[in-house]
Parts: C-alpha cells; sequence; structure tokens
C-alpha cells in the first residue's frame, strides 16, 4: 500500500511538471521571436544568457531561431549606436561595451556614452533622477557622486513616498473588492445549498417510485427525473460561480501581500537613504 502511494505521489509530481511545461511553451510560442531578439540586445544581453530563451528552450517551445538571430543582430545595430550610447549615459544606465567589440565607431560610441554619464551625474540632476524611479546604478565617479547623491537621494525618498501611497491606495480598493466578492460568494453559496436541498427532496420522492411500472408511476418518475436535472444543473452553476469568486479573492489577497512586500521593501530603502 505505502508503495502504491509513493507511485501515486511522483506521478501527480509529473502530471504538475508536465502541466507547467505545456503552460510555459504556450506562453513562449506566443512571442514574436524578432522583437524578442531584438529586446536582448538592446538591454546589454547575450542571447545564450537569456533566462526566459533558456527556459523555452528547455520546455522544447517551437523558436523560430532564424527571426531570433536576425532580431538580436537588428537590436545589436541599434544598440551599438553613439546616439543610444548617449542616451543611455544620459539615463544613468551602464553600457555593456562587450557588445559593441569591434565596433568601427566604437570610440564614437564611447565618447558620447560618457558625454551622456556626465549630464547624467550633474548636481542640478540629482533631484529629477532620484524622482524619476529609476535606480542609481553606480556610473557616477565618486567625485561627480559627491554632489549627485544628496540630491538624488532626496528625489529618490519624494518617488517611494508617492509609490507607497499609491500601492496602499491600492491595497484598500482590494480589500472593498474582497468584501464585495465575499458577499456574492455567500449569496451563490446560499443558492447552491438551496439548489442541492431541492436535489435531494426530489432523490426522496424518486424514490417511492423506483421498481414500479404502472403508467402513473412511470410518467410521476419521468416528471421527477426532469425537476431533478434542472435543480442540478442549477446547483452545478451555483457552485461553478462560487468557486470563481473563491479564486478571485486569493488572487486579490495574494496581490495584496506582493503589494505589502513591495511597500515594506521601499520602506526599508527610505530609511537608508535617510541614514546616507
Amino acid at each position: 500500500m505505502k508503495r502504491l502511494g509513493w507511485l501515486a505521489l511522483i506521478l501527480a509530481s509529473i502530471s504538475i511538471c508536465g502541466c507547467a511545461s505545456y503552460f510555459k511553451r504556450k506562453e513562449c510560442e506566443k512571442l514574436n521571436w524578432f522583437d524578442y531578439g531584438q529586446s536582448v540586445a538592446m538591454r546589454g544581453d547575450r542571447l545564450d544568457a537569456d533566462v526566459k530563451l533558456n527556459e523555452c528552450r528547455k520546455v522544447e517551445a517551437d523558436i523560430n531561431e532564424q527571426q531570433l538571430d536576425v532580431g538580436f543582430k537588428s537590436g545589436m545595430q541599434k544598440y551599438c549606436d553613439p546616439a543610444n550610447g548617449y542616451q543611455m549615459g544620459r539615463n544613468g544606465d551602464p553600457f555593456v561595451r562587450d557588445l559593441c567589440e569591434g565596433a568601427p565607431n566604437m570610440r564614437s560610441i564611447l565618447n558620447q556614452n560618457q558625454k551622456g554619464i556626465t549630464e547624467y551625474c550633474q548636481a542640478s540632476n540629482g533631484m529629477q533622477a532620484g524622482a524619476s524611479g529609476h535606480k542609481y546604478r553606480n556610473v557616477c565617479t565618486p567625485e561627480q557622486e559627491k554632489g549627485f547623491l544628496p540630491p538624488y537621494r532626496k528625489g529618490r525618498k519624494k518617488y517611494l513616498a508617492a509609490v507607497i501611497t499609491d500601492k496602499e491606495q491600492l491595497i484598500r480598493e482590494k480589500d472593498d473588492r474582497i468584501r464585495s466578492l465575499s458577499v456574492e460568494q455567500q449569496g451563490l453559496s446560499m443558492q447552491a445549498q438551496q439548489a442541492l436541498m431541492e436535489r435531494n427532496m426530489i432523490d426522496n420522492q424518486k424514490a417511492q417510485y423506483m421498481g414500479r411500472t404502472d403508467a402513473n408511476s412511470v410518467s410521476m418518475a419521468s416528471m421527477l427525473d426532469g425537476r431533478w436535472n434542472t435543480a442540478n444543473s442549477r446547483y452545478t452553476t451555483y457552485q461553478s460561480q462560487v468557486d470563481t469568486k473563491r479564486v478571485e479573492i486569493d488572487s486579490n489577497r495574494k496581490e495584496q501581500e506582493n503589494l505589502r512586500s513591495e511597500i515594506s521593501a521601499m520602506r526599508t530603502e527610505s530609511a537608508q537613504l535617510e541614514d546616507q
């Protein structure tokens, strides 16, 4: 018996894994592979290091390798452009020069990138950079940081406070939604129970006519069958709606948990900024 129990668990595990792989494969196969390859390059990453792409390959998704490669090369061309180098520096994003190694205009790319970084690291840009929500990624020199970081931290704190307020409002809205769903679920559950009681009552009535072959009994049994089917259909419908509401309630609660975790992390970061 124990061996059978372990076998059942193993089979269930395989089934769950298989189901997860199926949905991951379907998710992967919806991707536009040209766009995805381009986006990987524009992040400054390599295809063989991309987590999502490796997951898609692991589940044996149908990947258009040609479009992926063409998209990646197109992204590289855009990434390794002096204008992009400047914009990345101006946004405070590190530039991955390895991706552009061998590019004939490499000196121009690096010069423009440095120009963008110099503008980003100005003390006058610190407040705006912090308030943008874009985290500082250590692109400024220690000397530049002396002027840049104090206003950046002030801007960052304002940004975090605003986002925390928005997320707290979302939590309250989800509280309202959960209460509304719970009321709906309770009403549907009562209707489901009423339909179930009616079905059980019809079962008891049908028992009186079991085995009888006279015309009246056959007619009554047929009528009760129809009423039973109607009651059962109502019960099944209401119970399905109850289950749907339960899933939605659980989903909202999970979202609340995620929001609270995000708020906690932001408050921790804000406190650390205060200490710096």
